[in-house]
């Protein structure tokens, strides 16, 4: 092992459980930057989705990089070694134990006379991260599996206090309003926290966004509208799942304009791949509003767990965290962009096989 290895792993040791995934990049460049500063090294962390090239950080050098990534095409780059080489970058890309593609490291280096010492550095470093994300996600999936038998007992437990409650005073509305609450909330924190298996099957598209569409209650003073801006006939994916997907975002949409009315619309297109590391086009199905917007404050956090500002009125801030999971399951991506007074939009990013 290198003596740059050893100094990331010594780094790594130094960091909290909750820190350790999110930190391994930022380690492994400040340790390049150390022992190789005249190397350009970027790590950029690689989503599986349209906007694939992603940083953490806000760096003038980062930006960059990725602004000349997304520039390219997949046939602009070519195979060096074990690296994908863009002119005169080299890019290493590092794989959790699953072989999915999570970081990109890349180097920028003066001359080739770096080259073997990087792609061997780079050769250990990939077994570390290996090592890393198995244990990091076992971890994981062992608190969840306790999170949800906890919870599960405690929807028991809910239930058996509701049937206590003599059918009388089960009519107040606040009371009731607070079981349902109560209900909804344990189920869907079991549902978030459960892992989410897609069960595909090819249908087409058309048929299963109007069949969705059609189990929706929309209000009379709410338009909605689809547009399909290309041809797509064939979609593989689980039925079930995307009917719950896309009914609890047009439900949300529903939600943000029935107050003083508007207009909903649904789009659906096809976007191009723009990286080596992925092998296919993707469907963008986004669904758009009239309604007020997300405040700024809140649009970085909508998506988390238990976020809502709806609680008053049942919402218990779990539907974008499990739509996330489901478009996850289908290797697509889900994201959600708005401004205040300009409505909101939901974009869904599916793979076509």
């Amino acid at each position: 092992m290198s003596h740059l290895t050893s100094k990331i792993l010594r780094s790594f040791d130094s960091a909290s459980l909750s820190e350790k995934k999110n930190q391994f990049g930022q380690i492994v460049s400040d340790v390049f930057e150390q022992y190789y500063p005249e190397i350009n090294t970027y790590v950029l962390d690689f989503k599986y989705a349209v906007d694939c090239y992603q940083a953490s950080v806000e760096q003038e050098g980062l930006k960059k990089c990725i602004n000349r990534l997304n520039a390219a095409s997949p046939e602009d780059f070519s195979k060096a070694g074990e690296f994908l080489q863009l002119d005169n970058l080299l890019i290493a890309s590092l794989t959790d134990y699953k072989d999915r593609v999570k970081i990109l490291i890349v180097f920028e280096p003066p001359s080739n006379d770096y080259r073997d010492d990087i792609e061997t550095i780079v050769g250990e470093i990939k077994d570390i991260y290996r090592i890393v994300t198995h244990y990091l996600e076992s971890y994981t999936e062992a608190i969840n599996l306790k999170t949800v038998q906890l919870v599960s007992q405690i929807f028991h437990d809910i239930n058996s206090l509701i049937s206590l409650i003599p059918e009388v005073n089960t009519k107040d509305e606040g009371l009731s309003a607070r079981i349902d609450y109560s209900e909804n909330l344990a189920r869907d924190i079991m549902y978030y926290l459960r892992e989410i298996s897609a069960k595909k099957s090819k249908v087409p598209l058309e048929d299963l966004l109007s069949g969705i569409i059609s189990g929706i209650e929309f209000p009379s003073n709410v338009k909605f509208v689809v547009e399909y801006k290309n041809k797509i006939e064939l979609i593989d994916v689980d039925v079930e799942l995307m009917d719950k997907a896309i009914s609890a975002i047009v439900g949300n949409a529903i939600f943000a304009t029935q107050i003083e009315g508007g207009s909903i619309r649904m789009s659906v297109d096809v976007i191009k791949n723009r990286s080596p590391l992925i092998n296919h086009d993707w469907i963008e199905i986004s669904v758009s509003d009239t309604g007020p917007g997300i405040p700024g404050d809140f649009i970085g956090v909508v998506m988390n767990p238990l976020f809502t500002t709806w609680k008053d009125q049942g919402h218990v801030g779990l539907g974008f965290s499990i739509t996330d999971k489901i478009i996850q399951a289908h290797q697509g991506d889900f994201k959600i962009t708005s401004e205040p007074g300009q409505g909101t939009f939901a974009i869904i990013h599916l793979p076509i096989n």
